[in-house]
């Protein structure tokens, strides 16, 4: 018998009974229930005597009518599950924002396999403060719009931490939708610097990458450490990335104390660059800077060649392509590409990854990587805090470093992983690696 009913049926009874009579004993029925009988058989002896039985009925079916109603609602009662008493604590719900359909970020699954790698060590370690750790899963498609309509989604349900959102576009859309809501976000991959560049030291949104504006600061740190005291020569063409990456080298360079020795901008398409290998030799510069396309530092490199130039290149990531393959073998050290943070370094180093880091296989292993290290900041800052709030997690991932998977990771008061932007690397054993000699 479900409640509704037992309840409906218990209300026809009182009108039934309300129903018969309008004596004194009806008045103090619905006056007192059970007291107002009492309080009838109490009174005067003249109304006792007029309405002896009628009274002593009518008491008689508000009792029973009451002790029926009783047992109703102690048998529902006993059909109820026991929530107050043996309900399990809710789990922790670790959201996970994967991305699909879109050819700018091919490597959704791998963040859900990362997350769900590191959520099935935690259950098997007992879950989070005595409550189960469970995964909710989302596709969105690089785009601000869905992004920002799953995250309103999303905090419907209370997350303790989200992990995903690859692209820069849809982690932009999506952040300051977490933020209102109080709910951490740590974004495994988007190197965007916007994502963190406006929130507060204690905000909710933790990059778990290194950062596309970082470039120049690492590559003239690569330089005063790898070629102390030695001149840059910068040559870049006309293009205005080329343009922006050869600015910032020159700004950097200068607040670092590094000297420029030439800075030079070429024409693409040339068949020789003789005469610019010439200038560069004059100026006994002892390291260039070039971030130009593959084709023009094909040119470039032969011609410095043919002009007795042997000092080393060092160029973006641009040219982690197929076809600087043979010039990479060729000069060895003598080219370095920096190339982006991933947080498989080490592995690569060791040979681990035998086609190198800039490979298919080993992009799609830093992404399951980093969302599985994702989830270990998480956990390991809610234990060290002894909180599940995201301001005091957030803090605790800024205060200590937590190992993982990809190294140690803390974080800057900015929220940014404190790793390199790029990582200096050169082809070798069939791969680009990291330059450690």
């Amino acid at each position: 018998m479900s409640s509704r009913r037992s309840e409906s049926k218990m209300q026809d009874d009182d009108a039934g009974l309300r129903g018969r009579g309008h004596g004194p004993e009806d008045a103090a029925l619905r006056a007192g229930g059970v007291k107002g009988c009492r309080a009838m058989a109490m009174g005067d002896g003249e109304n006792q005597r007029r309405q002896p039985a009628r009274g002593a009925n009518g008491c008689r079916r508000r009792a029973a009518v009451q002790r029926r109603r009783l047992g109703r609602w102690v048998a529902l009662g006993l059909m109820l599950p026991p929530f107050a008493a043996s309900a399990e604590p809710a789990a922790h719900i670790v959201a996970v924002v994967a991305t699909t359909g879109s050819a700018h970020q091919p490597y959704g699954e791998e963040v859900l396999a990362g997350a769900k790698a590191a959520v099935d060590r935690i259950s098997g370690n007992g879950g989070l403060f005595g409550r189960a750790v469970r995964i909710e899963s989302w596709n969105e498609d690089c785009t601000r719009e869905t992004a920002a309509r799953l995250a309103d989604e999303i905090v419907r349900l209370k997350p303790a931490v989200v992990i995903g959102h690859l692209c820069a576009g849809a982690a932009l859309g999506a952040a300051p939708v977490y933020a209102k809501a109080g709910v951490l976000l740590i974004a495994p991959g988007v190197r965007h610097p916007a994502l963190t560049k406006d929130q507060p030291p204690s905000g909710l949104t933790l990059r778990l990458a290194g950062r596309d504006d970082r470039f120049a600061t690492d590559t003239v740190r690569f330089i005063r450490s790898r070629h102390p005291g030695k001149g840059v020569a910068i040559v870049a063409d006309r293009t205005r990335q080329a343009r922006l990456l050869a600015d910032g080298v020159i700004a950097e360079a200068r607040r670092q104390q590094v000297a420029i020795a030439l800075d030079m901008r070429i024409e693409s398409g040339e068949k020789s660059y003789a005469e610019l290998a010439g200038r560069i030799k004059a100026s006994g510069a002892g390291v260039i800077v070039m971030p130009a396309q593959p084709v023009e530092l094909g040119v470039l490199i032969g011609s410095l060649r043919r002009a007795g130039v042997t000092i080393p290149v060092v160029g973006s990531d641009i040219l982690a392509v197929p076809a600087m393959e043979d010039v990479a073998r060729e000069q060895g050290p003598r080219l370095i590409v920096m190339l982006p943070w991933t947080g498989l370094e080490a592995d690569v180093a060791a040979g681990l990854l035998p086609n190198g880091g800039a490979a298919p296989d080993a992009q799609r292993e830093a992404v399951r990587r980093r969302a599985e290290a994702a989830v270990d900041v998480w956990v390991t800052a809610a234990r060290r805090s002894g909180t599940t709030d995201a301001h005091g997690i957030a803090a605790a991932a800024r205060s200590t470093a937590t190992p993982t998977s990809v190294g140690p990771l803390r974080f800057d008061e900015a929220g940014d992983a404190m790793v390199p932007g790029y990582v200096p690397s050169i082809w070798l054993n069939g791969g680009w690696r990291p330059f450690g000699g």
